[in-house]
């Protein structure tokens, strides 16, 4: 039941030149995403803003714990510009 929306999450990761670096888990769970290329970094902005990445996390969720739960998926304003900015120096 979890393969597909884990499937789902994997590829919209690796389709847009995105690595998970790091996995903490405390009274929530922070996922720290890497970045190759500018196009990657608009594109997982643009996963966290459609709400595509709540959706599958919390069907993940769900499907993990057996009963309904809601993830929120974000990235920090400061982090996404810091994140730009050294993506664009790095480019050129």
């Amino acid at each position: 039941m979890m393969v597909p929306y884990n499937t789902k999450i994997i590829a919209a990761i690796l389709l847009n030149d995105i690595e998970i670096d790091e996995v903490r888990v405390d009274n929530s769970i922070a996922i720290r995403c890497r970045c190759k290329t500018t196009d990657g970094l608009l594109d997982l902005d643009k996963l966290v803003a459609s709400g595509e990445l709540d959706e599958l996390f919390s069907l993940v969720m769900s499907c993990l714990i057996n009963q309904p739960a809601a993830a929120s998926v974000s990235i920090s304003e400061e982090e996404f510009k810091r994140c730009l900015k050294s993506l664009t120096a790095d480019a050129g």
